[in-house]
């Protein structure tokens, strides 16, 4: 696991003082097929069954949560369930002697993960974090040419073995759909040293 360090101001200190705090790389996001084939292959189970399995879970969890239970699952943790009101839904607005409640305002708008502790304990058991260093806050895209900016993802590449949009977005500090365009051009060009894969909905560049 690789991060780097970043400063942040100090609430406790009026935002006067800033502190170092780490903040991790991120790689893409691991779809549900692959934990399956991993689970798959791990365990001896088929992967009808591990798929029945979780969606049973899945169920089961859904069915206890729309009523107001919390629901804990060992190993992973606590999943609790979070009102708010519904987006352009302006009914309960207004000053506290005319607040109005109606139920089909109001609605789950997400769902906390309390982490079970156990679960700390083997990830951290398997970590390995790896301090990198952050980049240039003068690498932003108007000072930068595109060519410096394709340089920088073939290095990143060599580097890391492989690249998502938002790790380039990251490095480059382009907007994500302005990241994703610049990698598609160059993956699309006939001497091209840049392809890609997917794994599950998500595309990851690579060098060939």
């Amino acid at each position: 696991m690789k991060y780097t360090m970043k400063k942040v101001s100090d609430k406790m200190n009026g935002g006067k003082k800033k502190k170092l705090y780490p903040k991790m790389e991120q790689y893409g996001l691991i779809e549900m097929e692959q934990l399956i084939r991993h689970i798959e292959n791990s365990s001896g189970m088929s992967e009808g069954d591990v798929k029945g399995v979780l969606a049973a879970l899945t169920d089961a969890a859904v069915a206890y949560m729309s009523i107001g239970h919390s629901v804990k699952i060992e190993g992973l943790g606590i999943l609790s369930p979070r009102l708010g009101l519904k987006d352009n839904d302006n009914s309960e607005h207004g000053n506290e002697n005319e607040v109005r409640h109606y139920g089909c305002s109001v609605e789950v708008t997400g769902i906390y993960l309390k982490p079970d502790q156990d679960l700390l304990r083997k990830v951290n058991r398997h970590c390995r974090p790896e301090r990198i260093e952050a980049v240039s806050t003068d690498f932003a895209p108007e000072r930068t040419t595109i060519e410096e900016r394709r340089t920088a993802a073939l290095q990143y590449m060599n580097e890391h073995g492989e690249m998502s949009i938002r790790d380039y977005s990251s490095l480059t500090r382009l907007p994500y759909t302005t990241a994703g365009r610049e990698l598609r051009k160059w993956e699309a060009e006939k001497e091209s040293r840049i392809t890609s894969r997917h794994i599950g909905q998500n595309k990851f560049y690579r060098t060939k």
